[in-house]
């Protein structure tokens, strides 16, 4: 029982811990399949606290074909 609760404080400290690090900058990540599927996420995190979010899909025998999506907002507040 005492080595439950020594893993459980060591993942919460891990935890908290590798929140203080900045994580502000710009993200992407593009994947193709063979098909010449395209799937195209994009990430940007300002200094701010705010967030600007761009999915871009575009699958050959999808319906519709191509699709968009965006999203900008205030992230959580940062508690120290």
């Amino acid at each position: 029982m005492k080595s439950i609760y020594t893993i459980l404080i060591l993942m919460f400290t891990s935890t908290a811990s590798s929140q203080s690090d900045t994580v502000v900058g710009a993200y992407a990540l593009t994947l193709a399949t063979k098909e010449i599927d395209v799937f195209e996420y994009k990430l940007t995190l300002s200094q701010d606290g705010t967030f600007y979010f761009h999915y871009y899909s575009n699958i050959k025998r999808g319906i519709p074909p191509e699709n968009t999506h965006t999203e900008k907002g205030l992230g959580a507040s940062k508690t120290m």
